[in-house]
C-alpha cells in the first residue's frame, strides 16, 4: 500500500510540475492539490481528516500557483523598430494644406467642407492659420498649433483655438507622403473624420539675375 501510495505521489508530482510549467489553469492545480491530499491523506469519514485533505488542496494549490508567478517570464514591450516608411515624412516648411471633414465617425469620410490652412513647418512643429483667414465663407482668425511624430506609422496632431472660446482636436496617420487620415473632436460636442492633405507649396526663390559683363575699354571719356 506505500509503495503504491510512493508511486502516485511521484506521478502526481509530475503532472503538478507539467501544469506549472504550461502556466496551468486554477482548476487544473486545484485537481492536482486534490490528488496529492488523496494521496497524503487517504479517503476517510472522519471530519478531521476530511479538513486535513481540504487545507493540503488548497496549500498546493497556491504553491503551484506561485511556481507559476515566479517562472513567468516579465512583461517587456516590444521595440517599436523604424522602417522606410518614415521617409515619406518629407513635409515642406510652409505649405498649404486642405483640412476635409465631416460630421460622423465612421471611417468613410463624405466631404462637407475643406478649407485650406496655411502651415509653416521646422523641427515637427507646426502653426497655422486658415488662408485669407476665411474658412466656409466666413472670417476665421483661428490659430492652428500641432506636431507630427515620426515612427513606423507618423502621426499628426492639431489644435485649433478660436477667439470665441472654440477648439478642436485633429488626430491622424500617415496614409500616403504629405497625407493625413484620421479623427476630429471638438468642445460643442462634434465629431467627424478627417483628413490633412498639402495642396501647394511656395515655389523655390528664383536666383537673382546678374548683368552681362560690358567691355567698356573703347568708351568715350
Amino acid at each position: 500500500m506505500e509503495q503504491t501510495h510512493l508511486l502516485a505521489f511521484h506521478f502526481n508530482r509530475q503532472v503538478a510540475l507539467n501544469a506549472a510549467g504550461r502556466k496551468a489553469s486554477i482548476l487544473e492545480k486545484a485537481l492536482v492539490g486534490v490528488r496529492f491530499a488523496n494521496v497524503l491523506c487517504p479517503v476517510t469519514r472522519s471530519p478531521q481528516m476530511k479538513k486535513v485533505q481540504v487545507a493540503l488542496a488548497a496549500g498546493i494549490v497556491v504553491a503551484a500557483a506561485l511556481m507559476v508567478a515566479t517562472s513567468a517570464e516579465p512583461f517587456r514591450r516590444p521595440a517599436v523598430a523604424t522602417t522606410d516608411r518614415a521617409a515619406t515624412l518629407t513635409m515642406p516648411s510652409r505649405g498649404v494644406w486642405q483640412s476635409a471633414y465631416d460630421d460622423t465617425i465612421d471611417g468613410q469620410l463624405k466631404v462637407q467642407e475643406s478649407p485650406l490652412v496655411e502651415v509653416a513647418f521646422h523641427n515637427d512643429r507646426l502653426t497655422g492659420r486658415y488662408q485669407h483667414l476665411r474658412a466656409v465663407g466666413k472670417d476665421n482668425n483661428s490659430i492652428f498649433i500641432g506636431s507630427v511624430v515620426r515612427g513606423k506609422v507618423p502621426m499628426i496632431t492639431l489644435r485649433q483655438d478660436h477667439k470665441s472660446g472654440y477648439i478642436a482636436i485633429y488626430t491622424g496617420k500617415l496614409v500616403a507622403p504629405n497625407r493625413f487620415v484620421g479623427t476630429y473632436m471638438d468642445n460643442t460636442g462634434g465629431s467627424g473624420d478627417w483628413s490633412f492633405e498639402l495642396q501647394s507649396q511656395p515655389e523655390p526663390a528664383a536666383p537673382a539675375a546678374t548683368l552681362p559683363n560690358v567691355d567698356r575699354s573703347d568708351a568715350v571719356k
